[in-house]
């Protein structure tokens, strides 16, 4: 059986446990509006109410309730079992540049604070990473409760929301975040970026964003009304709810294939494994982690929460946007068929001398504004917008937006094209074309965005290194014990990002990546190129890519 058909059949499985009708007992309970009861204040009336609710409770109906109770919970069981079993079944919203860390969905995350997710997946981008948390609930309870007047969430979905709200409250605190993080070390064992440090804590510049998934009922959104309670819980509560058919038809639409993993004390336990993917761990494919972790973005820019590069504020700025250029009466769209046509553009472009807020302020999402190719070229031609004064896009940027599936797809496309900028620029300059299908294109593509993604002083250390190298053929601090390779930040960083090696024949630590540049012509002077890409980025920010 080919893999489509395969999925295809899982997807006809899952949603005949997913459109199994609700018990009758279930929705009349979900339509009874609970009013508050006044207590009996007679205390022999209230002795007389006890025995007459404990002669009740010994009934065949107590016992019918606990059966059916069972019998729902074994149908929330199945979907979780299905979901081990199908990996792609789960949608994985609002990924980073990075995608997917390594393809892999985790089954039943324990939490530092004694509970435990479903699921949870991680993204990652330079030195953010996003761990997602899935709750899933049953199919066949209603979300929602609609009538005349209104719509509201239903009595079992408040339930299931304010679960979640616990969930978010309890990382409130930085230090469960990072509790959290530790927990998943095996996990970044090949991450390029140093999320920890070498005592094996959190690294300082290691940025942690925590997202909450519930996925219940078999409703669609269907209705304006449905769609503003689902946007408000995205907005205010920062959880993104997704009923199962909603889940599906995006699945359906872009199907991702993914393994299914667990941690264990003892390490990463594969549950299930994607026949469409390389093995779990497998880095062949992205030998510098470039692509696992998103790189090409400079370090910079993704490490400000508030400025527009930053992968939380990119995707609020796209949001926003609606994935179309913010000149009013525009509307073009920024990816469309023909590739990206667009970029990010500060709305001011002029700081104030006597301001009180940082430089970088000129960057923030409410000053950032996406626009089509035309618009960027003519976008405050011959004039001076001063930070702080008056903008006629000023108030249009101060707007946030939920979440949309298609902007999230949108989304991703813009962000990995931003990441290939810096690179095709490289190539241009080192004349050789970005489409040929040569090993030299695509080595010195990884090498140029994983040296973009450094911190300027790590960068400095490693210009030096390759400079000296390319000069005298050898390393320009001479020979460096185990120990000393581990116990020096910029060496354990570049090491990490496997732009350093040690030479198994010299014990030299000498730079990775180069053996191929020395034996192409394409560069008529690497030593030069290099220089040149280095003075390109020599104040370690890049706003224009």
């Amino acid at each position: 059986m080919d893999i489509v058909t395969l999925e295809n059949q899982a997807i006809t499985e899952f949603l005949s446990i997913v459109n199994r009708q609700q018990s009758v007992l279930a929705r009349i309970e979900d339509q009874i509006t609970t009013q508050p009861i006044k207590p009996i204040e007679n205390k022999y009336r209230r002795q007389g109410q006890k025995a007459k609710d404990k002669k009740a409770n010994r009934g065949s109906s107590n016992n019918s309730l606990e059966i059916q109770s069972r019998s729902e919970d074994l149908r929330e069981a199945r979907l979780h079992e299905k979901i081990v079993e199908y990996p792609f079944l789960l949608h994985t919203p609002e990924l980073y540049a990075g995608e997917l860390l390594l393809n892999s969905i985790i089954d039943e995350l324990a939490l530092p604070n004694k509970r435990r997710a479903d699921f949870a997946f991680i993204s990652g981008q330079n030195q953010v990473i996003k761990i997602s948390l899935v709750e899933i609930k049953r199919a066949s309870d209603k979300v929602f409760k609609d009538n005349a007047q209104k719509t509201e969430f239903s009595n079992k979905a408040k339930k299931w929301i304010s679960q979640v709200e616990e969930w978010r409250d309890s990382f409130a605190s930085e230090d469960r975040k990072k509790s959290l993080l530790l927990s998943l070390k095996p996990l970044f064992k090949n991450y390029p970026v140093p999320l920890l440090t070498l005592a094996d804590n959190v690294a300082r510049e290691t940025q942690i964003e925590i997202d909450y998934i519930l996925i219940a009922g078999n409703e669609k959104i269907d209705t304006p009304k449905r769609q503003h309670l689902v946007d408000s819980l995205y907005l205010e509560n920062d959880i993104l709810l997704m009923p199962y058919p909603e889940m599906i038809e995006h699945v359906k639409r872009h199907p991702r294939p993914k393994h299914m993993i667990s941690i264990w004390a003892t390490g990463v336990h594969v549950k299930t494994s994607s026949p469409s993917l390389p093995h779990f761990g497998d880095l062949n494919e992205d030998p510098l982690g470039v692509k696992m972790a998103g790189l090409g973005m400079n370090h910079f820019d993704t490490s400000r929460r508030r400025t527009c590069f930053h992968p939380e504020t990119l995707r609020e700025i796209f949001y926003r946007s609606a994935g179309a250029c913010e000149i009013p009466g525009c509307g073009v769209r920024i990816v469309s068929s023909d590739g990206v046509q667009g970029h990010l553009t500060p709305i001011y472009n002029n700081f104030p001398e006597r301001s009180t807020l940082p430089f970088e302020a000129l960057l923030w999402r409410e000053h950032t504004a996406l626009l089509c190719g035309n618009h960027i070229a003519a976008f405050n031609e011959g004039e001076i917008s001063t930070l702080g004064n008056c903008h006629f896009l000023k108030e249009k940027l101060q707007h946030k937006s939920p979440y949309r599936a298609h902007l999230d797809h949108e989304l991703m496309e813009f962000m990995i094209a931003l990441t290939n900028r810096v690179a095709t620029k490289f190539l241009t300059i080192a004349n050789c074309s970005e489409t040929e299908s040569t090993l030299f294109a695509k080595e010195i593509t990884q090498w140029i965005k994983s040296i973009s993604s450094m911190p300027v002083d790590i960068r400095q250390f490693y210009q030096e290194i390759v400079v000296h190298y390319f000069k005298n053929g050898k390393p320009t601090r001479g020979k460096h014990t185990e120990s000393k390779l581990l116990n020096s930040l910029p060496y354990y960083y570049l090491t990490k990002a496997r732009l350093l090696r040690k030479n198994p024949e010299t014990l030299e630590i000498e730079p990775t990546m180069l053996d191929e540049l020395k034996k192409t012509n394409n560069l008529s002077d690497i030593y030069r190129a290099f220089t040149y890409y280095n003075m390109l980025h020599r104040n370690g920010h890049s706003f224009h890519y």
